[in-house]
């Protein structure tokens, strides 16, 4: 008997022979996985692989296993690479008959995509599954991972949790693990993966002050609510736009940019960030503080009914309901 919380036993992957067969015989290039180009097509230009089982060319070093990637991301972009070449008969790039096939065999479909990158792959992969003793557990990450991270590990013993947050060393959330006997909601904290921190109410400050007891508890808290909606990322899009034009920020932006030139250590180039802006954006001109406060107003108000537990300050107007004297114009 070995003591312990928790037992997981995994055995090897095991190809069934029938396949390795199929792909074999087929003459399609098997080096741990189907080989595949940047279109996720094999040495056939008509048999076209995607899952787990594949891998690009060696040609392309350090790259990140099939497995890390979002299906749904590849399954999107594969379906627009096979409509473009095959079906769409509007595309001048589909081309009908053998002919297309013994063109591309004649180039080589791994060589002519050798000349080209791989997809970029930027959303998150998320895996949630019941583990013996009545454990739950959640892990969401990005494909690739940066060797250098920052953990921010949690734990309530109350109910027997452990929370990961992992950041890189410029604040990017890029891996989120739980594990514990209460149910997450999985999909809210997946779409966690991808912002910086400061988004997230400037939880990496939070951590190191000694705020955070349990991140679970965080990221129910009502604030957090707004990232979750499906039109936040609308708000970081009209933040982007609407800071483009402010001369305070070109300031900033120059002197990290200039830092970043000077060093490759992203841990330097934050540190800058941090010295000019401060931990929570608190060193931030009033200009640039009002044109952020006045965007986010406008999203709370365009999504007021879905957002109900924000208080949303209204401008009072020169004539209030039931009092004729003029009232000073300012925020309630």
């Amino acid at each position: 008997k070995l003591a312990c919380f928790v037992y997981l036993g995994a055995s090897k992957l095991l190809c069934s022979v029938d396949v390795f067969s199929a792909v074999n015989d087929s003459g399609l290039v098997y080096d741990g996985g189907i080989v595949v180009d940047k279109n996720f097509r094999t040495v056939d230009p008509w048999i076209y692989a995607v899952g787990d089982a594949t891998k690009f060319s060696r040609y392309f070093t350090d790259m990140v296993p099939h497995s890390c990637y979002n299906a749904r991301e590849i399954g999107i972009y594969c379906a627009k690479i096979l409509l473009n070449t095959h079906l769409d008969p509007r595309s001048p790039n589909v081309r009908y008959g053998y002919f297309f096939r013994g063109e591309e065999q004649s180039n080589g479909a791994l060589t002519a995509a050798s000349s080209g990158s791989v997809p970029t792959i930027l959303q998150m992969k998320s895996i949630s599954m019941t583990l013996p003793g009545g454990l739950y557990y959640f892990r969401s990450r990005l494909g690739k991972i940066p060797e250098e991270t920052i953990p921010m590990i949690t734990k309530d013993q109350s109910v027997g949790s452990v929370f990961l947050l992992r950041i890189d060393n410029l604040g990017v959330v890029v891996e989120i693990v739980y594990i514990g006997l209460e149910q997450v909601e999985c999909r809210n904290l997946s779409q966690l993966i991808g912002w910086h921190e400061s988004f997230l109410n400037g939880a990496s400050f939070a951590f190191s002050s000694g705020l955070i007891a349990d991140w679970i508890t965080f990221f129910r808290d009502n604030w957090a609510t707004a990232l979750y909606h499906d039109k936040f990322p609308d708000l970081a899009t009209g933040l982007r736009k609407a800071l483009e034009a402010d001369q305070n920020l070109f300031a900033i932006l120059d002197s990290v940019f200039e830092t970043a030139e000077n060093s490759s250590d992203d841990q330097l180039v934050a540190g800058k960030r941090r010295e000019i802006i401060g931990d929570r954006c608190e060193l931030l001109s009033e200009a640039t503080k009002h044109t952020i406060e006045s965007q986010m107003l406008d999203f709370l108000r365009k999504h007021k009914q879905l957002l109900s537990r924000f208080h949303i300050p209204q401008l009072m107007t020169s004539h209030s309901k039931g009092d004729n004297q003029k009232s000073p114009k300012g925020r309630s």
